[in-house]
């Protein structure tokens, strides 16, 4: 099995540079001087005027190494160090004595500077065509002094052109959470992988576009990591649009025998859909069918059978009730637990309304259910609200995901939303549950009980439309009954096919376009991209 091990947490980065340094200080001024001409390569054409705004720790040291590159290629940088006291550790005074031999001053300025620095350095990002913001590094999580929300505050409200170096100052680099404030970058440039905070929101959103440099550190460190965490069941990764993720999903879930019959490509049950909202099982239906199932079935209230038959031919309806049965009640559910025991894969929630006798069948069924797996989606999530404990003793037996936006997850966990930082949020509530989660929403994550994480980057804003939801939980549910993978590769697998196949449609349609019969018109070109690499 292929995995792409591409996110490390602060405290692995740290490790890495200390086993690679151990304690030489040239080592590690090397490193610094890679990174800091790595950063250079994103100046843009035509620039002049480039400001280099440092803190004191490593990643400013970054910065002053950027800047005595940039002197030695043609710039004239303007250099400013922000610290809480004005003493320099001894990297920084390395790279600053450099920076004097070249005649590049320094200035320096702390939380009791008098006024007239702070209108000097405010001058300065004035003036300035690009800024490299060099302030704070991934492991920063202290609060902001007043002094360095003024400075960025006020880089971003002059929207210079702005250049992070590893992650953007005042962006948590383990969960993506921000601080009071923090600098909107059009660039940032992470050295050796990508950290949580470059593709979680908020975090993502203030990176701007993502560049991961290579600075020289050996890629042995950080396979020892990925090594120590497939041992204990720790996938740290995401997925994106690029060759390598393509050729991970592919080898997970493009396994098909040749000479298989449709029973060999796995059954989905899908429990949705009452009156007024059959909508919802109809696009679940049609993803499950185009990511690989060889049967889906339809379990309805008799009275919405005519609307599948018209709609879904391909699906197989199991009617239930009297012709008045309109919504699903506890009376389906010893039919539904027979029926299940068939399935490979079941699937529960979208569009079944909120009827008290709706939630008595959702609970019943999932606290029987333990010979599938189980993705348990929209309102039969709604069903456990403020009752997380009924839910993960009712799963205590069944391999599952469960797939919320953050209003699910809130209703569910009391966790007000927004949320600060919903990776950690996602791997606890995984961790209690003894299971898996899938927290929608820009950047998806997917968590597992054994603490481990996916972050999916496919994906734009044209998928946050109605039924999207529905059709993601189809296409979990076709990869997992088809494949011979764990509910959470479906799931992740899963994320990473509908984000990629809402990016097709949008490029035909406009993100605004974009609809959730549209991205299951555009699976086939999806799996085709991963299939073929195209």
């Amino acid at each position: 099995m292929a995995v792409v091990m591409n996110i490390f947490k602060t405290d692995e980065i740290k490790s890495a540079d200390n086993a690679y340094t151990n304690g030489d200080f040239e080592r590690l001024t090397a490193l610094i001087t890679r990174a800091g001409e790595s950063v250079c390569e994103y100046i843009p054409e035509g620039a002049s005027e480039i400001l280099i705004v440092s803190g004191t720790g490593n990643n400013g040291a970054d910065g002053l190494a950027a800047a005595y590159y940039l002197k030695k290629i043609g710039y004239n940088p303007t250099v400013w160090i922000l610290g809480r006291k004005p003493e320099l550790n001894k990297t920084m005074t390395f790279f600053a004595d450099k920076l004097a031999k070249e005649n590049i001053g320094v200035n320096i300025i702390t939380p009791v500077s008098d006024n007239g620095l702070i209108l000097h350095i405010l001058d300065d990002i004035k003036k300035s065509d690009v800024v490299i913001d060099a302030i704070f590094g991934t492991g920063f999580g202290g609060d902001l002094l007043p002094l360095f929300e003024i400075v960025i505050n006020y880089i971003n409200d002059y929207k210079k052109f702005t250049i992070s170096v590893d992650i953007p100052s005042g962006v948590n680099g383990d969960t993506g959470s921000v601080l009071s404030t923090a600098i909107y970058a059009d660039i940032t440039v992470t050295f050796c992988n990508y950290k949580p905070g470059n593709i979680l929101m908020p975090g993502k959103e203030y990176c701007g576009k993502v560049y991961v440099a290579d600075i020289g550190m050996p890629s042995k460190l950080f396979e020892t990591a990925a090594e120590k965490r497939i041992s204990e069941k720790k996938f740290y990764q995401c997925f994106a649009d690029n060759k390598a993720d393509r050729t991970s999903v592919k080898q997970l879930i493009f396994n098909r025998n040749p000479y298989g019959h449709k029973g060999d490509f796995g059954k989905v049950l899908i429990i949705a859909g009452a009156e007024g909202m059959t909508g919802a099982a109809q696009l679940c239906a049609k993803a499950a069918l185009r990511s690989g199932a060889g049967l889906v079935y339809i379990a309805c209230p008799r009275k919405l059978l005519t609307i599948y038959e018209t709609t879904v031919p391909e699906a197989v309806k199991i009617p239930l009730g009297t012709e008045e049965s309109s919504f699903f009640t506890d009376e389906f559910t010893d039919e539904l637990i027979k029926f299940s025991k068939n399935a490979d894969v079941v699937l529960i929630g979208p569009g079944l309304g909120r009827k008290d006798e709706t939630e008595t069948f959702v609970r019943n069924f999932v606290k029987r259910s333990e010979k599938c797996s189980l993705i348990i989606d929209a309102d039969a999530l709604y069903a456990y609200r403020n009752d997380i404990e009924t839910l993960k003793n009712d799963l205590e037996s069944t391999d599952f995901v469960i797939t919320p936006h953050d209003g699910e997850f809130s209703n569910l966990t009391g966790e007000p939303a927004p949320f600060k930082d919903r990776l950690t949020l996602a791997r606890q509530l995984a961790y209690y549950l003894n299971g898996n989660v899938l927290l929608k929403g820009s950047s998806t994550i997917i968590a597992n009980c054994t603490n481990g994480f996916t972050v999916n980057l496919t994906g734009n804003s044209g998928i946050a439309t109605a039924g999207s939801g529905d059709v993601l939980a189809g296409i979990i549910a076709g990869i997992a009954a088809s494949n011979n993978v764990s509910i959470y590769e479906a799931a992740y697998c899963g994320a990473y096919i509908h984000g990629l196949s809402g990016d097709i449609a949008a490029d035909k349609l406009t993100e605004i376009c974009v609809n959730a019969t549209d991205i299951i018109e555009n699976l086939a070109n999806a799996y085709k991209r991963v299939i073929k690499d195209v």
